[in-house]
């Protein structure tokens, strides 16, 4: 099982100081900062930065399979034995089930087929996961959900798809964070 990912491996896939690095980088410091207000096993801490390092890999060219980046990195993490856990955190995070029931349904027989696969420890990951990625920025700068929102539309512009699309999971999103923060010691 290949294990262990972290910054060295993350640049066989990004280049260092590229946006999705730099964003990765940005989601792994979030996740270190969560994690000492959490209790958790020392295991669990572990995957998580691991998964931190794991949650854009699907963007990179060396893993492109389907064209939607949360699929294709979860089919890399499973292709390299990661646990179940960690490919459905990659692969469910932010949204990512809705995003494709609105504009993917092509691909929603996988994503049903892992969803009936969920676990607690699963839907936690995947609430951790997206509180960290709602709190920096493309840049991997910290940022509020609001900012986070504005830098979303920023970059895609007010009209785009999947600003409509997130804009419309706001409550959803607002639900995780009060999730999280519930857990905070």
């Amino acid at each position: 099982m290949d294990r262990g990912f972290n910054e060295g491996d993350l640049k066989l896939y990004f280049k260092p100081y590229s946006q999705l690095y730099r964003n990765t980088q940005g989601i792994v410091e979030e996740m270190s900062l969560l994690l000492d207000q959490i209790e958790l096993s020392n295991n669990d801490k572990l995957e998580l930065i691991e998964l931190a390092y794991l949650h854009k890999i699907g963007f990179s060219p060396k893993i492109l399979k389907t064209g939607f980046e949360p699929l294709d990195g979860a089919l890399y993490c499973k292709e390299k034995n990661y646990p179940l856990e960690i490919v459905l955190a990659v692969m469910f995070y932010s949204g990512a089930f809705e995003i494709v029931k609105r504009n993917f349904p092509d691909l929603m027989n996988v994503y049903l087929e892992h969803k009936y696969n969920m676990t607690a420890k699963a839907e936690l990951y995947i609430d951790l996961l997206t509180y960290c990625d709602l709190h920096r920025s493309y840049n991997g700068l910290k940022l509020t959900f609001i900012e986070k929102l504005k830098d979303i539309s920023y970059y895609y512009g007010e009209d785009h798809n999947l600003v409509n699309t997130l804009k419309s999971l706001e409550n959803n999103y607002k639900d995780i964070i009060k999730r999280v923060e519930a857990k905070k010691l």
